[in-house]
């Protein structure tokens, strides 16, 4: 039975050549798209995924100025007022190559990331080497991924040893992370201690009024339970 209707099948393919020919073409080309929007769903979807608390994690937006960059003062005014927000973390992620060397091992970085402790805690944050509970020893702490690690110490175990930044800005290993997934919004090579004023990035200034001062960060928040 079936043969037969694959025999008839084939018959009708030949005798109406051009309109099979349209007809395939244009199941195929729908059945692309359709599969290429499905795929485009699914890894706009899996974006932080990976994050344990991905559910209760929101970023803090200034909507009457429509950006995400807000005093990093901020984050402990909002978990000092409100007590459904459970922690607040700031970080901030400057896309410009950073020259990172030890030793003669030179690596060229495209992202450094400047996060205060609470980064740590809030996302995942898998740890190779070091104490993920005390992830900077001091201000002049640096955390780097295992593919910096990998290129600038080898599978040498990098913790308490000294890196340099633009070739001048010492600073001493204290953690090394696995490198960030491709579906994660936020990513960088290099993590530095935000509490170090060197790297509160982007400081501006509008007035003289020492209060008006304003390091635009992004600021997460991860709400309680409920």
């Amino acid at each position: 039975m079936l043969k037969n209707y694959l025999k008839i099948a084939f018959r009708n393919l030949k005798k109406h050549k051009i309109f099979s020919v349209i007809n395939i073409l244009g199941l195929t080309l729908g059945i692309s798209v359709c599969l290429i929007i499905s795929l485009f769903i699914l890894n706009e979807n899996s974006f932080d995924s990976y994050n344990k608390n991905a559910a209760k994690i929101y970023k803090l937006i200034d909507t009457q100025n429509n950006s995400s960059g807000i005093d990093y003062r901020v984050a402990g005014i909002i978990t000092s007022n409100f007590p459904e927000i459970q922690k607040a973390c700031y970080l901030q992620v400057i896309k410009t190559q950073i020259s990172t060397s030890y030793l003669k091992n030179a690596l060229n970085v495209d992202n450094i990331m400047s996060a205060d402790k609470s980064f740590f805690t809030m996302f995942t944050i898998p740890f190779v080497y070091g104490n993920p509970d005390k992830p900077f020893e001091n201000i002049n702490s640096v955390v780097i991924t295992e593919n910096a690690a990998q290129k600038l110490f080898g599978n040498v175990n990098p913790i308490g040893k000294q890196i340099k930044i633009e070739n001048s800005l010492e600073l001493v290993v204290s953690g090394v992370i696995k490198d960030f997934p491709d579906n994660s919004s936020i990513n960088a090579s290099i993590l530095v201690n935000a509490q170090n004023n060197m790297f509160k990035f982007s400081f501006s200034c509008t007035s003289s009024d020492s209060s008006s001062y304003r390091y635009p960060f992004n600021i997460y928040l991860q709400v309680r339970k409920n």
